[in-house]
């Protein structure tokens, strides 16, 4: 019996003491979780605050890049834009341009003709008559055609415009005008006030080379129309404001 009393007597010696030290230490634990606990806080706060600071400038900063990025976009298609419309007004321009050399040549010519007679002298010495009666009727049907195929191109420059002009509606108006970029072609007006005075003129010069071909191919009627066409216009501003 004392043999095992013994042995059972340092066993119960030993878990005493490891409890003791177990709760030694978790006394210790606490005192110093209670004393570094409102430093932890305050540090584990600050810790977070950093962060969120972090954070926020991380969101501004790329919601300044996006922004940046957005505008750059908007500006190389306003530019894009903006070089097309300039491209399509330099065709109607130099379209225009040629179109009128090539009129003027052709009334030159036909004027030259028409004040030097088939039987002249002087006219037979340059060329035959038979050739100045085809020149004759050849030079109107050509300023005709000139004038329509050069009319046929100015409109597909000025349909051009107007695709591009729905284009920038669609696309970069609303930032354009955020911004207070000017428009490449102004608005709806602007283009009609640009490109009537130009139409017009081609209408113009289409009818008088119509005019001039009826007249080689049907002389006698084509005069007395044009008489009775001119007595009446000239008539018309005294019928309108008064007079005799």
């Amino acid at each position: 019996m004392a043999t095992v009393g013994s042995k059972d007597e340092p066993a119960t010696t030993t878990q005493g003491v490891a409890g003791h030290a177990d709760s030694a230490d978790g006394r210790d634990a606490a005192v110093t979780l209670n004393v570094a606990g409102p430093g932890v806080a305050a540090s584990i706060i600050r810790l977070t605050n950093a962060i969120s600071m972090r954070l926020e400038e991380e969101v501004k900063t790329s919601s300044a890049s996006g922004s940046r990025a957005e505008a750059a976009a908007f500006k190389q298609r306003y530019d894009y834009l903006s070089a097309q419309v300039s491209r399509a007004e330099g065709q109607i321009h130099s379209r225009m341009t040629w179109l009128l050399h090539f009129n003027g040549l052709l009334f030159v010519a036909l004027a030259f003709l028409k004040s030097s007679p088939a039987g002249d002298g002087r006219n037979v010495e340059v060329m035959v008559p038979w050739l100045v009666h085809f020149l004759l009727g050849a030079l109107p049907l050509a300023g005709l055609g000139i004038t329509l195929s050069g009319w046929l191109g100015i409109r597909g420059a000025i349909s051009q415009l107007k695709y591009l002009g729905r284009q920038y509606a669609q696309d970069v108006q609303r930032f354009a005008h955020e911004n207070r970029w000017p428009a490449p072609f102004g608005d709806s007006r602007a283009l009609w006030y640009g490109t009537a005075p130009v139409q017009l003129l081609l209408a113009a010069l289409c009818l008088l080379w119509a005019w001039l071909l009826a007249h080689r191919i049907w002389p006698d009627a084509t005069e007395a129309y044009s008489t009775l066409f001119l007595h009446a216009l000239s008539a018309f501003p005294a019928r309108v404001f008064g007079g005799a």
